[in-house]
């Protein structure tokens, strides 16, 4: 990650000797340079980090060769070269003059102030971060960078920022244990921070953010003024159609006539071509696999028809761009095509004359005419909403520093997968300088068992996170193809086992599946080493193959001339359009998923594909967790406290809920209190909740019944204030039907009620002023008393009536009295005569 890294880009200045060489299609002479040729590695690394860093010039350049060579006299002691073979040579060469101007001014460096100062003047190619990282090297002005801003060029600045270095460190935290565990020793890098130009904002998950802060370094003598902005870019046109190939010849097209004029103001134009992969491998021709493919090439000129006939012919064309693969899909980009298309854009696709074969190289078999598709797209720079300022322009002045902050901010919406863009700064001497920015937004399951999808994110054309176009190569080596790569993290301990699967549609793309785990290992691949694939097991009988390293990559012959191996074979295994792969999940950390389109169907300018990912734990069958809660079945007040028993094997959590509140986990507890004070009064569920690492879940509610209010009671009669006699019904009512005791007092006379009314004689006491008070006990504990006051009258009256009464009787007793005596008397003399009678 901290090495710079190098692509290739164009300098055609030798297309008409190549033509000279019988190589006709890269036409008459051209000036054209400065963009990035097709088959120029792209990023982002595994990190998620942008790369390259530069490209220079490898789309060709002549180089010195044996001075012996041809006629012996070193007049012909020169050769084509090509390839990142060269431009990383170029760009060590540029690293080297840095280098000996900065030990010319004695000014302290280390690799990462050569790599800032190689990108902060690197010219922009007018591509995205993963095609061309900061721009084409240009050594002139590093160079005056390096001598502290020279008479080449004044005010020229470099700039750095602190968060890259920190982010990186913390991606590749798990090799670095890894390695301390190969050598027996702890490894580790530097936790000092060092500057870089590129900005690798670390994993940032939706919704949120990450800052850092730059410094724009100027050395010169002269104050230099610096405006901030953001580039990103906006699809603003599209064209297409389709011709048949001729053998042997290109077959041109004029771009203007075909599709129109190009829309105004575009900034790169980007052209594809492919053809059906049944066209690319004609197995009506031979019936070995890649023994019979069709070679295409693309090639986009300027045309300026000097006879004015119409035909292109190979002197009136300009080399802008080609791409060129053993494959059925190719791209060629153009920047500022409104500069370079001074005349008539022309569009030519070669057709080799024969087949060629992945197993012996060329062949004497004629190829076939093809259908072929061109699709062109049409970009304008426009800002990169995600990213935003504290400020818009820094003042830098001479011989100092100054810095500003930059923040990336990740919508809601934003799908899983790793992000490209720029922070552009326009100094006022007229230096324009891309910080490359790349962030990764993770996958970040939150359950479980719950698939986590990812998919589309762009156009197609640009790094798209749902999206591949082939960039096969059978005659490069593995890293051939389109790469997507996503971060899962995982933080569950309980999760141990990981599913990925991604699908699309045509069948003749095929897409493989790779999982690096926290440390950088690879752990898991839908297509892991083993025997070869039975489509060409029978040619093995025919040709020595050398062993294949995985079930996807078809093994070197040793009879090719290609010399390299970035052959597949169509490998999905899940189907005609989807692979699948289960992973191990042993530790917690950040996964590296990889998806590796390796075969193409040519039926589209892109395929687009669907991934999900899912997490598991995976343990042997088991009975699911049993819980048991002390719960109350009366009413509560206050804090209670419930004893919680919750067993069986691999209990991973445990969590308590009330109504609709969230959960609250308590695993490990044998209690759970609850402050019933933060309920309302009534009833209320509780719920229990008991998770196994399988993922099995048991759930058991309760009703919890909350009194913390006391109790309110309505008096009904007597009424406050009111006067009774005789006697009265007392009545009252709770509000709550939780009350289970009442008592009434009646000034200092208690009386137990047994329902909610109770007749009492109000001539029993004195008249005058009373209180009634009524005593309500909860079933939570909970008491009130409810208090009316009245008077009483009658109790006089009753008495003299009681005294009447008692006087009555007596009289009537007296009166009975004298009656009796009389009546007595009155026998006995009745009694005395009858006895004279004898």
């Amino acid at each position: 990650s901290f090495a710079i890294s190098v692509g290739a880009s164009t300098s055609w200045h030798v297309a008409s000797q190549f033509s000279s060489t019988g190589l006709s299609y890269y036409g008459g002479s051209s000036a054209f340079s400065d963009d990035v040729i097709g088959w120029s590695d792209r990023g982002p690394s595994p990190t998620g980090e942008s790369k390259p860093d530069v490209v220079d010039p490898g789309a060709f350049a002549f180089a010195a060769t044996d001075v012996m060579t041809a006629t012996g006299n070193g007049a012909n002691a020169w050769n084509f070269f090509g390839g990142t073979s060269q431009a990383t040579p170029l760009t060590a060469g540029a690293a080297a003059l840095v280098i000996q101007a900065l030990r010319s001014k004695a000014t302290p460096f280390d690799p990462f102030t050569v790599k800032n100062i190689l990108m902060s003047t690197a010219k922009d190619t007018g591509n995205d971060p993963f095609v061309q990282g900061a721009g084409r090297v240009n050594a002139s002005t590093a160079v005056s960078l390096a001598l502290g801003g020279s008479s080449l060029m004044k005010g020229v600045y470099s700039v750095s920022n602190d968060a890259t270095y920190q982010n990186l460190v913390q991606s590749l935290s798990g090799s670095e244990a890894s390695l301390s565990k190969v050598v027996g020793q702890p490894l580790s890098l530097p936790s000092q921070g060092r500057p870089e130009e590129s900005w690798f904002a670390g994993s940032v998950k939706v919704g949120t953010s990450s800052s850092a802060t730059f410094t724009i370094h100027n050395p010169s003598a002269v104050q230099t003024n610096v405006s901030l902005s953001s580039t990103a870019f906006r699809l603003v046109g599209t064209a297409n159609f389709s011709r048949v190939s001729t053998p042997g010849q290109s077959t041109f097209v004029n771009l203007t006539k075909a599709i129109g004029r190009m829309p105004g103001g575009v900034d790169l134009m980007v052209v594809r071509e492919d053809f059906p992969f049944n066209a690319w491998y004609n197995s009506t021709v031979s019936k070995f696999y890649a023994d019979a493919v069709t070679r295409l090439r693309l090639q986009v000129y300027n045309w300026k028809d000097g006879n004015f006939d119409g035909t292109p012919q190979t002197q009136e064309t300009a080399l802008i761009n080609t791409g060129y693969a053993w494959g059925d899909a190719e791209e060629v980009r153009i920047s500022s095509p409104a500069l370079k298309f001074a005349n008539t854009p022309l569009i030519g696709v070669y057709q080799n004359p024969t087949y060629d074969s992945y197993w012996t190289g060329g062949t004497n078999k004629s190829a076939s005419p093809v259908t072929f598709n061109i699709y062109v797209f049409y970009y304008k720079k426009v800002s990169w909403s995600w990213v935003s300022f504290d400020r818009t322009a820094v003042q830098v002045g001479p011989a100092s520093s100054a810095p500003f902050q930059a923040t990336v901010s990740v919508p809601v919406n934003a799908s899983a997968g790793v992000y490209e863009d720029f922070i552009t700064l326009s100094g006022s001497n007229g230096q324009r300088t891309q910080v490359p920015v790349s962030l990764v937004v993770p996958l970040d399951p939150s359950k479980k068992g719950v698939p986590f999808v990812f998919g589309p994110s762009a156009d197609g054309v640009m790094y798209d996170n749902g999206a591949v176009y082939g960039a096969s190569d059978f005659s490069w080596r593995y890293e051939s193809g389109n790469w997507r790569t996503y971060k899962l993290v995982v933080s569950d301990k309980g999760v141990n086992q990981g599913t990925v699967k991604v699908d699309w549609t045509n069948p003749s793309t095929s897409i493989n599946l790779l999982i690096m785990d926290p440390e950088g290992k690879i752990i898991a691949s839908s297509v892991p080493p083993g025997l070869f694939k039975s489509i060409t097991r029978e040619f093995i009988q025919l040709i020595p193959l050398a062993p294949s390293p995985s079930n996807d990559y078809l093994p070197t012959s040793g009879l090719s001339n290609l010399g390299w191996s970035g052959g597949f074979v169509p490998s999905q295994n899940n189907g005609p359009s989807s692979s699948i792969l289960q992973f191990p999940i042993n530790e917690t950390g950040t996964y590296t998923i990889v998806v590796h389109n390796t075969v193409y169907s040519g039926l589209g300018p892109f395929e687009r594909f669907v991934g999900t990912v899912e997490v598991n734990t995976v343990l042997p069958i088991q009975g699911s967790p049993s819980v048991k809660v002390g719960a109350p079945t009366t009413p509560v007040r206050g804090t209670i406290a419930m004893p919680v028993n919750v067993t069986g094997s691999s209990v991973s959590s445990v969590t308590y809920s009330i109504d609709s509140a969230s959960p609250v986990d308590f695993t490990g507890n044998n209690s759970l209190t609850i402050n019933t004070k933060t309920l309302g009064d009534g009833p209320h569920t509780l719920t229990v909740t008991a998770t196994d690492l399988v993922g099995h879940t048991v759930v058991q509610s309760f009703q919890l019944v909350v009194l913390n209010t006391p109790p309110r009671v309505f008096i009904g009669n007597p009424i406050n204030g009111s006067t009774v006699t005789g006697r009265v019904n007392i009545t009252f009512f709770p509000e709550s039907g939780y009350v289970s005791s009442f008592k009434l007092r009646v000034d200092d006379n208690t009386f137990t009620p047994t329902s909610m009314s109770y007749r009492w004689d109000s001539l029993s006491v004195p008249d005058g002023l009373h209180t009634l008070r009524v005593i309500a006990v909860d079933q939570a504990g909970n008491n009130s008393t409810t208090l009316v006051t009245f008077r009483t009258s009658g109790h006089s009256l009753a008495a003299q009536a009681a005294e009447v009464r008692t006087l009555t009787t007596y009289l009537t007793f007296a009166v009975g009295g004298i009656a009796v005596l009389a009546v007595a008397a009155a026998v006995a003399f009745y009694r005395r005569k009858k006895a004279w009678m004898y």
